[in-house]
Parts: structure tokens; C-alpha cells; sequence
């Protein structure tokens, strides 16, 4: 699939757009068709400097996006085929004491969608269902894809 990543730190000259595997769904996940992604702040520090945050390159870029449900779940009951989604970028990890408190953002191992994990710059992207949200009436991909 076709992706906007970075293979070091540096300036431009470590932005690549090119091909990258395309995303196995995993159970639980939803495979996005990505239709929209904007540039984050997030993005920049990323291709600058990595921030100190680990990550393996070559990396996806994008915090935020927006596009299709391709595949889910054969039992998912909020989300189908073809809807018309946001996504949440930050992937919780389900385990520890915030998650299973039911305070996601806290949990001590969040991942984040272009920083520790492939982002959404790419044309596919498959994160957990609970990040994947409908976009509102009213609102287009540019404009859903600043929603995350």
C-alpha cells in the first residue's frame, strides 16, 4: 500500500512516500480505508527527532484520520462495512490498573498512532474497535479527520 513515512530524523530528506505492507486486521481491530489524515504537530517532532520515543523505522506518519470500515469483527455490533469513520489515536492497552478501571487515557503503556505504532498517512490502518468512532452528520473526511 502507499504510505508517507519517515526512515531516520532529520529535515525532509527522511520523508518517503512509498509502498509499505498493508495492515493484517487483527480480532478486535477494524481495517480502515483511510480516505483523509491531517499533519500534526506530532508528525513534525516525530520526522525532527523521535522525541526520545522508541519507535522502529521505517515509521507510518499521522496521528489523525479519517476513512471506511473495510473489515471488522463477524460479532461487532457498533461499527459496519463501508461506514464512514474517525479514529482515536491513542491505542490503550487494556491491562493495567487505569484500563481496567475504565480510565483508558491514564493507561501506563498508550500507544500512540504515528509515534509508537504505524499511523494513519498510509492507505490502510487497522486499530482496535474502540478507537474507531462514526463521523458526525454534517461533517466531511478533512474535517472528521481533525475529530481524533
Amino acid at each position: 500500500m502507499r504510505a508517507v513515512f519517515i526512515t531516520g530524523h532529520g529535515g525532509n530528506e527522511v520523508v518517503s512516500i512509498g509502498e509499505r505492507p498493508k495492515p493484517v486486521r487483527a480480532p478486535g481491530h477494524v481495517l480502515v480505508r483511510m480516505v483523509a489524515a491531517t499533519v500534526n504537530r506530532v508528525d513534525l517532532y516525530m520526522r525532527d527527532s523521535g522525541a526520545g520515543i522508541t519507535h522502529a523505522l521505517p515509521q507510518i506518519m499521522g496521528l489523525d484520520g479519517a476513512g471506511v470500515v473495510e473489515e471488522i469483527d463477524a460479532n461487532e455490533k457498533q461499527l459496519k462495512v463501508g461506514q464512514r469513520v474517525t479514529l482515536h489515536p491513542g491505542v490503550s492497552c487494556g491491562r493495567c490498573e487505569f484500563c481496567q478501571k475504565g480510565e483508558p487515557v491514564l493507561c501506563t503503556s498508550i500507544s500512540y498512532l504515528g509515534e509508537h505504532r504505524d499511523g494513519t498517512m498510509a492507505e490502510y490502518v487497522s486499530v482496535p474497535a474502540q478507537n474507531v468512532f462514526p463521523i458526525p452528520d454534517g461533517f466531511d473526511f478533512a474535517e472528521a479527520a481533525c475529530l481524533g
